[in-house]
């Protein structure tokens, strides 16, 4: 799509009679210019505004800027839904579907089939295969003293593991992720909703295969689970497949970018963790809040009053989760990474009924590549002569990151 007619897609419509002037801000969460640069910055500019505030981007709608909403938003269902699950709601499903899409309570019976295959216990036994990988890919590019992260290290160790979780075809792996990014962060709304069909489309007779034919992996477990006395249908296998393949090719390597992204600039912070490997956990934790990556939306049910703020029932609100993180009402020195931090209680995996059910293989993954990545190739720096490339979108994105270090 052209950048003009991108930017009719995303253009700003009327200020709504009940919003106040005061509290309107124009901001695109996936176009902002910040994001391509400094996307904490671009967020973290709205903390000295009002708690709630509202853009006339994407169709128009509200953000809430405090930790303190957040988790109130999250942890009531009743008021603020999960569908339409994107923003604007074009590019949402035309029905609610599990996972995300379905509201408390009625989602825990999904969320019942994955619990097992994703509690802590489960998901270590993918910790020697991800070690496996993480060894090859520092083979691969430690003798050539450097490397772009995002591509030859972020792009494979999680994709490695979900794709053979899910027994998909490796060599459909790049296709996928590439059309994951344009659903978290195609400037165009419609590109995005298009995006979103064509997992859809790809995944279909796969579950259609699992469903008449079970494999060992995930897919097949869960399209051939009961929920409410009966078999899950084709659509939820469908549905549930497509959340698995979205939730598993972005979020962990956008975040193992930003952290290399961290360490390559603060050296005092990456010797902490070469000294001390056991602050690896905690540091991973205090990351996740400092990098807090995903923008979550809901969807007011009714017409309120939120916080003396009045809603109209179909508006939708976005949570940026990295303003929860930097919240200074809630963290001491919120701005500072501190790896001995003595709350390290964050909610980049979301709060409530539907907090993120892959945590522990994500929180796995990024063990495996800290622990391998420093005890290999324990001073780096960002390539001379290059600049990182990041992006706006539901998850925060590092599109390039060149890396570079003394070849041994």
């Amino acid at each position: 799509m052209s950048a003009a007619a991108s930017s009719i897609a995303t253009a700003p419509v009327a200020i709504p009679d009940h919003v106040s002037p005061e509290r309107v801000v124009d901001f695109d969460y996936v176009n902002d210019p910040m994001f391509s640069t400094d996307p904490q910055a671009a967020y973290l500019r709205f903390r000295d505004g009002p708690d709630l505030i509202y853009t006339l981007r994407n169709g128009g709608h509200w953000i809430a800027t405090r930790r303190e909403l957040m988790v109130e938003i999250f942890q009531n269902s009743e008021v603020f839904s999960t569908f339409p699950y994107v923003i604007p709601s074009s590019v949402s499903s035309a029905t609610p579907q599990p996972f995300t899409e379905i509201n408390a309570p009625d989602n825990l019976k999904y969320r019942r089939l994955l619990s097992p295959m994703m509690a802590p216990k489960a998901v270590t036994s993918f910790e020697t295969y991800g070690r496996e990988i993480m060894r090859e890919l520092i083979d691969e590019v430690l003798p050539r003293g450097e490397c772009e992260f995002s591509s030859d290290v972020a792009q494979k160790l999680p994709i490695f593991i979900i794709m053979r979780w899910l027994d998909l075809p490796f060599e459909d792996r790049f296709m996928l992720m590439n059309n994951v990014d344009k659903v978290l962060s195609d400037p165009d709304p419609e590109q995005r909703r298009l995006a979103r069909e064509f997992t859809v489309n790809y995944i279909d007779s796969t579950v259609a295969a699992r469903r008449e034919k079970p494999g060992d992996d995930l897919i097949s477990y869960l399209v051939n689970s009961e929920v409410d006395g009966r078999r899950v249908t084709q659509m939820e296998g469908v549905s549930m497949a497509r959340n698995l393949i979205h939730g598993g090719l972005d979020t962990v390597r956008n975040m193992m970018s930003h952290i290399a992204l961290f360490l390559a600039n603060n050296a005092p912070h990456r010797q902490q963790l070469v000294d001390d490997p056991a602050l690896i956990p905690a540091a991973i934790e205090e990351l996740f809040r400092w990098y807090a990556l995903p923008n979550m939306p809901r969807c007011v049910l009714n017409d309120i009053e939120f916080h003396g703020v009045a809603m109209k029932k179909g508006e939708q609100i976005l949570m940026p989760l990295m303003l929860a993180g930097h919240d200074e009402r809630y963290y001491e020195a919120p701005d500072t990474v501190d790896f001995k931090r003595r709350d390290m209680r964050h909610i980049t995996f979301g709060n409530g009924a539907h907090v993120c059910p892959g945590q522990h293989l994500a929180r796995i993954e990024l063990k495996i590549f800290l622990e391998e990545w420093l005890s290999r190739i324990p001073h780096f720096k960002i390539k001379p002569g290059t600049t990182p490339v990041t992006a706006g979108g539901i998850i925060l994105a590092v599109r390039s990151l060149s890396l570079e270090w003394t070849a041994p």
